[in-house]
């Protein structure tokens, strides 16, 4: 069984994928030690009753000289009733900084090892949590072995800190009954008090590294397999042949736009064989001149023929059209550097005279130098 899980680990090389971490945090597998929250809680209430002991003490006194002063007076209902409820009030009012206390750094311990997770899963109804041969199965599985290994480990230690400070406080602890009822009590709080810290101390340590190696545990075991990985990713972004014939309706699609787009612009600036750039301009209505279409090669021969066949000039000007095609995308306005040189273009067009435009071809082959570009 060990080697089988062994060689099942050893498969799992690739490190969790963050879908993968928030699937096992929705199902309330965490990284989590059971025992670091009652460590530093019983720490934290050690440290505290040390600050707070005089004033539990006091209110110990008052309940019990309250008490006591009633020793030789009948007890009636209404007298002991106020009693109790003044007993309550002092041991309430001595008692709640430290509870509160407590309280805060239980949460906080458990919001630091799990964060803020709210799940009903493992409140769900497992028949399996009560099937007796599985529980028998669990008891000798691997992990019921660490974690008998681990309480071992823990009594043990605990066991040679009490034998310890058992072996250096003898003395002290046998002449308690030298002094009196006042300093003996005392006497006898510190030492229990120093011997309760100090296995306070080691218990959170020993939680410390439990949360360690629990988290270790944790991301070992939420580590996958390439196949995993890649299952995982297939189902994220799909099947990669459907993406790539996505991709290519996309293209298609964009295509397909800008062609719509070309029977609608004001020039068509060329190469004039490799590039060909479609550009639109309203007056008063756009910014600035817009790139609705542009292609290389055959997509550029397709927007001049179809500039042609709705009568778009086309206007050559190589290095025009090489800065359009390379520095704007489609749907974008002209950058401002390129201003000077898309408004001759627009210049010239707009001199083609209607009646110009009706008796001669559409495309003017022109190198737009000298002259004509004043």
């Amino acid at each position: 069984m060990f080697g089988a899980l062994a060689m099942a680990l050893e498969d799992r090389t690739e490190a969790a994928t963050p879908k993968r971490r928030e699937d096992a945090r929705k199902r309330g597998m965490v990284a989590r030690s059971p025992e670091l929250g009652p460590a530093v809680v019983f720490l934290v209430g050690l440290l505290v009753l040390k600050m707070l002991g005089p004033k539990l003490m006091e209110a110990a006194a008052a309940v019990a000289r309250a008490c006591l002063g009633r020793a030789n007076s009948a007890l009636e209902p209404n007298s002991a009733q106020l009693l109790l409820s003044h007993s309550f009030i002092h041991t309430a009012k001595a008692l709640a900084p430290m509870l509160a206390a407590l309280a805060v750094v239980a949460l906080l311990i458990g919001a630091a090892q799990t964060g803020l997770l709210l799940t009903f899963n493992t409140l769900s109804p497992d028949w399996s949590r009560i099937n007796p041969l599985k529980g028998f199965t669990r008891l000798f599985s691997f992990h019921g072995l660490i974690d008998l290994v681990r309480s071992l480990l823990k009594v043990s230690i605990i066991g040679v800190i009490c034998y310890l400070f058992a072996r250096s406080t003898w003395s002290a602890v046998m002449s308690l009954s030298q002094y009196g009822l006042q300093i003996g009590l005392a006497n006898a709080a510190q030492i229990t008090s120093t011997l309760m810290l100090r296995v306070g101390i080691a218990i959170a340590v020993l939680a410390v590294l439990d949360y360690a190696a629990q988290r270790w545990q944790y991301e070992r075991n939420l580590r996958m397999t390439k196949q995993e990985v890649r299952e995982e990713m297939r189902q994220l972004e799909g099947d990669p042949v459907i993406r790539s014939y996505v991709r290519r309706r996309h293209r298609e699609m964009g295509r397909r736009r800008m062609m719509d787009a070309v029977p609608k612009a004001t020039a068509v600036v060329t190469n004039p064989v490799h590039v060909a750039v479609a550009l639109r301009y309203e007056r008063g209505q756009m910014p600035a001149p817009m790139v609705v279409a542009k292609g290389a090669r055959l997509l550029a021969e397709r927007i001049k023929e179809v500039a042609r066949e709705h009568g778009v000039p086309i206007v050559e000007d190589p290095p025009l059209a090489r800065a359009l095609y390379k520095t704007v995308d489609v749907g974008e306005f002209i950058p401002p550097h390129l201003y000077r040189a898309v408004a001759e273009i627009l210049a010239f067009v707009y001199r083609l005279s209607e009646s110009a435009r009706r008796y001669s071809p559409t495309e003017v082959l022109t190198n737009k130098q000298g002259g004509e570009r004043g």
